[in-house]
């Protein structure tokens, strides 16, 4: 089904478009014989004081599969892994000599990629295509960030009725309890006050 807005399918199949033009539909991304992700983390990595939980919060990607990528770059002699000064069971991730000179081929394959296509466009048009790209991944990255939580000590006015609120609907939608419980968990809170 099209949709109603035109600009909406236009960016997804310049998107699209992108992403292959990239590599990252093929093999060979960023000319190497590594996963988009992998290549990401090696960058991510080179900012320097990374543990695993960065990498997985930069790249959108849960705890054991960042943990298993890492092993492979770890094991292929890119990636070290030390102890945290102040935690020892959270290591911090730092390249290798043979990492960075990996990472160096990525970054020049990737500049080099991209002085390719812009040559091609006027220096404008470079703008245009700079400011836009910054502009639509900020977008992206607003909708994709989840709501923050905020953990307060103390009293709040209304908090009792909030948690009552809350153990009430989703008893009432898991379990189909109804105002008995409610009344129960109001009562509860009420003590607990």
């Amino acid at each position: 089904m099209a949709s109603s807005e035109p600009i909406v399918d236009e960016i997804r199949i310049h998107s699209r478009k992108m992403v292959r033009e990239l590599g990252f539909t093929g093999r060979g991304f960023a000319g190497t014989d590594l996963s988009p992700s992998s290549v990401h983390a090696l960058l991510e990595i080179e900012k320097g004081d990374v543990a695993a939980r960065d990498i997985g919060n930069a790249l959108h990607m849960d705890k054991s599969s960042v943990s298993r990528m890492l092993r492979k770059l770890i094991n292929a002699g890119w990636v070290s892994e030390d102890p945290g000064e102040i935690d020892n069971r959270v290591k911090r991730l730092s390249l290798t000599s043979a990492g960075k000179r990996q990472v160096g081929q990525i970054n020049h394959f990737a500049r080099q990629q991209v002085r390719t296509a812009i040559e091609r466009l006027t220096p404008e048009q470079r703008h245009i295509v700079s400011n836009g790209l910054r502009l639509y991944g900020e977008a992206l990255a607003q909708t994709q960030a989840p709501a923050a939580i905020s953990i307060q000590s103390g009293y709040r006015p209304g908090i009792m009725a909030r948690i009552t609120e809350l153990h009430a609907l989703f008893y009432a939608r898991t379990a189909g309890f109804g105002q008995a419980f409610e009344s129960v968990v109001a009562g509860g809170l009420a003590e607990f006050g």
